[in-house]
Parts: C-alpha cells; structure tokens; sequence
C-alpha cells in the first residue's frame, strides 16, 4: 500500500461527500507570510470568496505577498506556501465550474494530496488501523485521485519466490 496515496484518496472521498469538512478551520497563531508571483497572487485575489469556501482566510499586503490568516483543520502543520502555490496553479487552469459553488476534482485532489500523511512518514500501528477503518468508511478505489495506483498485489509464488521457496 502506498500509504500517501491511500490516504489521500480516503481524504478526497470524504471532501467529496462532505464539503462543509473544509470549514473546520484553524487560526493561525502568527499569521504566515506568503511571497508568489504577482500573476498568482493577483488570481488568488480574484477568488477570495471561494478561498474563504475552502476554509482560508487571507490579508493581502502588495501585489507579489499575502498572509494566511486562517486554514482548513485538515491542512493544519502542512507547508501553506506550496498549498497556496497549487491553489494558484488551479485557478489558473480554470478548475472550477460555471457556478463557482462546488470545489472541483483538481482542488479537492490538491486539497487531499497536502492533508494526507507523507510517504515513507513513520505511522504508528494505531495511526495505520485508523487508516483502515477510514477507507471502510468511504467508496474507495484503487487509485488515487491523481491516478496513482494505491494498492498492488503480489501473488504467493512471486512472494514466495523472495525468499527462494519456489
């Protein structure tokens, strides 16, 4: 299993049922200074309110800066500026539909992708059957929302051929 991917397709599952999961925010203690491209600040800019949809709350000081004042609880100690530089990145590809209400699959994939557990991070056993019983929870599917394969399976010869049983 890879356990990056696993989560994260648990992750948009559940943003794609639940929406209002976004609005579990958290409050910056000290808000975050964030430095982009004037062209993605000002597109980040352009969608406050849908930013505000998502659970952030942003002050912006100049054309190229912005601080983060508040975040989505899901994304809480993951790296904001990377986020916002992907939230950009879907703006600026048009990823939203026609009635700027609904967060689409590319975002709520974004979304997912920086709120679940790293690669190779270490997970305690408890930490690995909460990820179990969450995909229990949800329609899960093999890949992840980017469509990476999540799980793969390994017949018993090929195992057992590891370890020169065959």
């Amino acid at each position: 299993i890879d356990q990056h991917a696993f989560h994260e397709r648990i992750l948009y599952e559940k943003l794609s049922a639940d929406h209002s999961l976004l609005q579990t925010t958290q409050p910056l203690l000290v808000p975050e200074a964030v430095s982009l491209q004037a062209s993605a600040v000002a597109l980040l800019r352009e969608h406050t309110t849908m930013l505000m949809k998502l659970g952030f709350k942003l002050n912006f000081v100049d054309e190229t800066t912005f601080e983060v004042l508040q975040v989505p609880s899901i994304l809480t100690d993951r790296d904001i500026d990377t986020i916002m530089q992907s939230l950009s990145e879907n703006f600026a590809g048009g990823m939203f539909d026609g009635t700027d209400n609904e967060v689409t699959h590319n975002v709520l994939a974004t979304m997912a992708c920086h709120a679940a557990v790293r690669a190779g991070e270490e997970l305690s056993v408890a930490e690995l059957k909460s990820l179990i019983n969450q995909a229990q929870e949800v329609d899960f599917f093999h890949n992840c929302p980017h469509g990476r394969r999540v799980i793969r399976w390994f017949g018993i010869n090929e195992v057992a051929g590891w370890f020169d049983r065959l």
